[in-house]
């Protein structure tokens, strides 16, 4: 099928008329893309990955939740730290700490911290304007514009100057460095607004409890400060309320145990009164379980009276021996120290130190260091047997003086 030749003539006419206004069309396109390429400031945005974990459970008992509290409608946690991470308190917070109510007119490539030193603002500034300029001198000079014109003065470098709840320092003029540039200031509600709409947080997945953070700011100092900010800021509001939590938990625990107290005394108070005036009183019980009571703490008196003996005559004996080996044998029939492994190894290591002595004193003179080496071994041992039966018999001597005044009261 051939093209038609009148319609290609009408197009060939229309593209001769059109070219001059296609043309200009094309290029003021091309220029406007251009600007907008170039003159507009790039923005950058920080954002960071925040996992929640779940909040310790709740142990108080809370006397006015009911059945309701056993139910657990306080809400999602997760939900809970999302509304917490869009909540007006966080946003003030993160507003002051990072002087968001303050920002810089500056030219292309500059930006706060390149330019400061120091900046803080307080909840006290309002909506205003002001132009600093470099002087000669190093001082810089600083002036409201707007909304009235008036000087506010002048200040080095690096010393901190205060106008319109506003505190800078600005650092020290270095080359390439602009010599104007300005100061703007809104009102503390207003930053609040814009950096609470600005901050954005949202899930990343429903079955994690993850929630990414993000800011988006011409200042790539201001956007990276502004989510460890919010982070950190986020972190101890979730922590203060869980303290608060924990702690009301704690004050409705405390409560319910003085409440619980009182109760149980008054109830003992009325089972005392019941039996003094009914005369509830079982005399052969009472008589049955003192007797056995007494008994057993006769048995136990006289069995330590007699470990006492044993263990005073066998530290008699001791003294008078000549073989501390075998009397000191007779600590093993003691039930305290019958099962105690340390004791029948240190016995076996004098049982094995005599041996050996007896047979060195053969064949060596009695000032060889060999010899004295185990002599000195012997006395070793034999000093720390001594002292755990002397300590043996130190409890022995309190176990009895304590139970003796039980015996008594009985």
């Amino acid at each position: 099928m051939s093209p038609n030749p009148r319609l290609l003539e009408h197009w060939l006419r229309l593209a001769t008329l059109r070219w001059r206004t296609g043309a200009m069309v094309s290029c003021v396109v091309i220029l406007i893309g251009a600007g907008l390429l170039f003159l507009t400031r790039p923005v950058y945005r920080s954002d960071s990955t925040l996992r929640l974990g779940s909040p310790p459970p709740s142990s108080g008992v809370n006397p006015a939740g009911g059945i309701l509290s056993f139910l657990q409608l306080s809400g999602d946690p997760f939900a809970n730290d999302m509304e917490l991470l869009g909540s007006r308190s966080l946003a003030e917070a993160v507003v002051e700490d990072m002087a968001l109510n303050a920002s810089l007119v500056t030219p292309a490539g500059w930006h706060r911290d390149s330019l400061l030193v120091y900046v803080r603002a307080s909840r006290e500034t309002a909506k205003a304007r002001y132009h600093i300029r470099r002087l000669d001198d190093r001082r810089l000079e600083v002036r409201r514009t707007e909304p009235t014109d008036s000087p506010i003065g002048q200040v080095l470098p690096e010393v901190p100057i205060s106008f319109g709840g506003v505190t800078l320092a600005f650092q020290p003029f270095r080359e390439g460095m602009p010599r104007e540039f300005e100061v703007e200031t809104i009102p503390f509600r207003r930053a609040t607004r814009l950096t609470r709409a600005a901050l954005g947080s949202e899930r990343l997945r429903r079955e994690a409890n993850v929630v990414a953070i993000s800011f988006n700011n011409p200042d790539p100092g201001v956007a990276n400060g502004v989510v460890a900010a919010t982070v950190a800021e986020f972190i101890r509001l979730r922590t203060d309320l869980q303290h608060r939590e924990s702690t009301q938990s704690a004050d409705s625990l405390r409560t319910v145990a003085g409440r619980t107290e009182q109760e149980l005394r008054e109830a003992e108070e009325a089972l005392e009164r019941l039996q003094r005036t009914l005369r509830l009183v079982a005399p052969t019980a009472q008589s049955e379980a003192l007797v056995e009571r007494q008994g057993e703490i006769l048995i136990r008196i006289e069995l330590a009276r007699a470990e006492l003996q044993g263990v005073e005559q066998m530290l008699g004996r001791l003294e008078a021996s000549q073989d501390p080996s075998r009397s000191w044998t007779a600590l093993l029939s003691f039930p305290a120290f019958l099962q105690n492994e340390t004791l029948g190894s240190m016995l076996m290591q004098l049982t094995d130190l005599h041996g050996t002595r007896e047979e060195l004193a053969t064949r060596r003179a009695p000032d060889n260091r060999e010899l004295r080496v185990v002599d000195e071994q012997i006395a070793y041992l034999d000093q720390s047997l001594r002292q755990m039966a002397q300590e043996y018999r130190t409890g022995l001597v309190d176990q009895i003086a304590a139970t003796e005044p039980q015996l008594r009261e009985l």
